[in-house]
């Protein structure tokens, strides 16, 4: 896999550094050429020689009975003005999925959407990068059910042994969030012989979670959906969690690592009022005797975050960013609310402990960070911001990072139907290891709905301007 050079790292350091202390813009954005397909809620990811490879998603929104789309693009950035080159479809459409780039450079897919009644079994597939070609895994093992992924928030990590690992998902069964995890070893003579190896359950299951590769090998999972809960008026909510847990690949067991604290701050959480407590404040907190608690603990729990951004930082640490305290409908199906949190946490790798750290400028929810060279973090999308933020771990602080996006500005505070509909919602961001990244769109809300795929994406350069 490239890499980057010290001395390229070190140059990247200077430049952003240079322009955070002035003041100024981190970098800057460049749109990409157009994909062939528009397309939301589908997985990039980088290859091993640098290109980007985006997959799948759906060809129209997706709860309007929107299709799976079997596309299969490459674009390289090392080549800024050529366009997306199409590759050999996916077997299967695909949505809501996961997808890693293997040590051999060929890309593992897992997990695909499906309704709770036409859930089947699992299944994976492995694209062979030197063929152009898609083969079914079939080595044994996996879940016995399809596992959902959504919004493709958590990805596979691949493990300092080169083997890849999975956790949470949709369960498509009795319980809400799987708490299984698995890793996956890779045939590199014989793809389709790979194998699914079932590894130690973690403490509590998830969706929609932060999961981080750390540095120092070992794995991170912090909060999440571990439920949903109906009220008496018929509004129902999900419920977020603050528990987290670390996965130690050299036993193969998660240890839990607390609750994530509330990191209060200048979050808009203060607005849920009282009445939207379900159990009390300490439910999550509780042995689980008090049978008003629903399962996984109090749905508004104040440290608790679904969809948060996640990213490893030096020395084993990792910053876990926004995402939101709750989901609820108005009972009719005709609503949906979200509280996007901009407060930030940062677990510390060598005491498995927690602290708070400083808030991002933007609320988020839903919004992907990526680890640029030297440990510095780049965040960008979700709905309640329309600017990318740049973190850097030696100060604590947050700088304007630029942004691409059509729409004005966004309220600190409240809702705004523009915000929620920034093309980055659904879109995918990733680190190219030269410093750079690229930005894939999620969904176009300019086109006439349900066909609300996007075809845009754009690239950030930390010495632009």
């Amino acid at each position: 896999m490239r890499t980057t050079s010290r001395a390229s790292a070190l140059l990247i350091g200077v430049l952003v550094s240079a322009s955070a202390s002035a003041g100024g813009t981190v970098g800057g954005w460049r749109e990409l050429p157009l994909r062939h397909q528009a397309t939301s809620e589908g997985q990039a990811v980088v290859l091993k020689d640098g290109r980007i490879l985006q997959i799948g998603g759906f060809e129209s929104y997706v709860w309007q009975g929107g299709a799976l789309s079997t596309d299969c693009e490459i674009y390289d950035p090392r080549r800024p003005n050529s366009p997306w080159v199409e590759c050999a479809p996916m077997p299967v459409g695909h949505g809501m999925f996961w997808a890693a780039t293997l040590p051999s450079g060929n890309v593992l897919v897992a997990g695909n959407f499906v309704l709770p009644e036409n859930d089947g079994p699992f299944t994976s597939y492995v694209y062979v990068t030197a063929r152009d070609q898609w083969v079914k895994v079939a080595g044994g093992g996996g879940p016995a059910k399809q596992l959902g992924n959504p919004h493709s928030i958590l990805p596979i990590l691949i493990l300092d042994d080169g083997s890849a690992l999975l956790a949470g998902g949709f369960s498509n069964g009795p319980v809400f969030a799987s708490n299984q995890a698995w890793r996956f070893v890779e045939n590199r003579g014989r793809p389709e012989k790979g194998a699914w190896v079932r590894t130690g359950d973690m403490p509590y299951g998830a969706v929609s979670a932060s999961f981080v590769k750390l540095s120092d090998g070992r794995a991170l999972f912090a909060g999440g959906l571990v439920g949903e809960v109906v009220l008496a008026d018929g509004t129902w909510s999900y419920i977020a969690t603050a528990q987290s847990a670390v996965y130690d690949p050299r036993t193969g067991t998660w240890k839990s690592t607390g609750l994530m604290p509330e990191a209060v701050g200048v979050d808009d959480s203060a607005t849920v009022t009282p009445e939207y407590f379900v159990g009390g404040p300490d439910c999550e907190r509780s042995d689980g005797s008090d049978p008003t608690c629903p399962p996984g603990g109090n749905w508004f729990n104040p440290g608790g975050r679904w969809h948060p951004g996640g990213a490893a930082l030096p020395d084993g640490d990792a910053l876990i960013v926004g995402g939101s305290t709750w989901g609820a409908t108005d009972g009719g199906g005709g609503g949906y609310w979200s509280y996007a949190r901009n407060s930030a946490v940062r677990f510390d790798g060598a005491t498995d402990t927690w602290s708070e750290a400083a808030p991002s400028e933007h609320w988020r929810h839903m919004a992907r960070a990526v680890t640029l060279p030297l440990g510095f973090v780049l965040m960008n999308g979700g709905y309640q911001a329309s600017a990318a933020e740049f973190y850097s771990p030696y100060t604590d602080r947050w700088y304007d990072a630029g942004s691409y996006s059509d729409l004005p500005g966004c309220p600190e505070v409240g809702w705004s139907e523009e915000c929620y509909n920034l093309e980055e919602f659904g879109g995918q961001l990733r680190a190219l290891g030269d410093g750079r990244a690229v930005q894939t769109c999620g969904y176009d809300w300019n086109r006439a709905f349900p066909d609300v795929g996007c075809d845009r994406a754009w690239i950030w350069t930390p010495w632009a301007h």
